[in-house]
């Protein structure tokens, strides 16, 4: 039998149509000319698209990919968000409103694949001048807020540059649970895991690098 396909064509030379036939080596093609996108609409309603330079994109907020039909015993198996990007970190006294250090420079890139969020941190040569010694010190401008979570969980990373601190030791960064800030524990063997003040910060010295992974 023949080649069997279907056509929209237009009026002119562009067209847009589905052609299930025997071109590009027997392929079931749907070509879009011109550069428009690809819409897939459900119950008259847009809820993908392929767009001119062929990427996928999903319409909806909260809408993604569904991995339900494969074995597993999650609450969720919908892979619904992907983005990644750059904040500032600020190292201040308090979560909001306090006193910040002036830095030589401070980098923060971040990657969040569905509720999992990966930051990387490098504040280099903090100067704390001007803040209060005796005050927790934190790392704000998060791009997320961690997602709170029963038990009271809390992130941690290794955290680069213990050696620069006032007091040499294991140094980790830390994300509690429904926060946007990372605030920094001394891990002492044999001792107590305290959150660390801003006078452990050696001025003009302490570089902060770490990266660590949180739900949000």
């Amino acid at each position: 039998a023949g080649n069997t396909y279907v056509r929209v064509k237009s009026t002119t030379s562009a067209f847009t149509g589905v052609d299930f036939g025997q071109s590009f080596g027997g392929s079931g093609i749907i070509n879009v000319r011109d550069n428009h996108p690809l819409l897939i609409f459900t119950n008259g309603a847009e809820t993908w698209r392929f767009d001119a330079a062929g990427n996928l994109k999903v319409k909806n907020s909260g809408n993604g990919i569904d991995f339900s039909a494969t074995a597993g015993t999650g609450t969720s198996e919908l892979l619904d968000d992907y983005e990644e990007g750059t904040f500032t970190p600020v190292l201040a006294d308090a979560t909001s409103g306090g006193n910040e250090a002036s830095v030589l420079s401070a980098y923060g890139y971040y990657t969040k694949v569905g509720r999992v969020v990966t930051v990387t941190i490098s504040i280099t040569n903090p100067n704390t001048t001007g803040l209060t010694a005796t005050n927790n010190v934190y790392i704000t401008g998060l791009p997320f807020s961690a997602f709170s979570l029963a038990g009271g969980i809390y992130y941690t990373a290794p955290l680069a540059g213990g050696g620069n601190f006032a007091t040499a030791g294991t140094y980790l960064g830390s994300v509690g649970d429904n926060t946007s800030y990372m605030t920094i524990l001394k891990a002492d063997f044999g001792g107590p895991t305290t959150f660390q003040k801003v006078s452990a910060i050696n001025t003009g010295v302490t570089d902060i690098v770490t990266s660590l992974s949180y739900f949000a």
